[in-house]
């Protein structure tokens, strides 16, 4: 029996099949990988915006609240045509702007979707609840005692602006 000079003694290495079929194992392997590497990426994004959005929404909160806490005259207007006190808080544009009765200031950015006020009297004492919606839908909502407001000239009612003062005849 003739042996043919193709034919080989040692079996040594990969046949071609072998090796298209390891190749596309790790082709799969490298695809699920990135694919769960992209979606960490995004989950990362996401949160670190919603987190922006959170501290921007509570510093929101906390202007409205060292704002008004001690003021003595509070009204909740629709429109700063309306307001005949020199401060004015509201929202514009996905910000928050205070408007000091020269120009109007912008406190916080990019943040705001909406804010609604609500003045009311409940026991005997003036309080003022306010809701912040944040652009991507976080929201806070709190209640001030307004301390320095007389209650017997509080107009219960709601609105997207605040307007106030601290010059006046306080209660306390």
């Amino acid at each position: 029996m003739e042996k043919s000079k193709y034919s080989f003694q040692n079996k040594i290495g990969f046949t071609l099949v072998e090796a298209i079929i390891v190749i596309s194992i790790i082709g799969i392997l490298s695809l699920i990988a990135s694919s769960i590497f992209d979606y960490g990426l995004m989950a990362s994004e996401k949160g670190s915006n919603l987190g922006d959005e959170q501290g921007g929404v509570r510093t929101v909160s906390d202007v409205i609240t060292q704002d008004l806490r001690f003021a003595y005259e509070v009204r909740v207007i629709d429109n700063k045509s309306s307001a005949n006190i020199d401060r004015t808080l509201y929202s514009s544009s996905n910000s928050l702007y205070r408007f000091d009765g020269v120009e109007d200031i912008e406190v916080v950015a990019d943040i705001v979707q909406s804010i609604t006020f609500t003045l009311e009297v409940v026991a005997g004492e003036p309080y003022l609840d306010y809701t912040i919606i944040g652009v991507n839908g976080f929201e806070v909502s709190s209640r001030i005692l307004l301390i320095n407001v007389d209650p017997n000239y509080i107009v219960e009612s709601s609105g997207n602006m605040i307007t106030y003062d601290y010059v006046g005849n306080g209660r306390r």
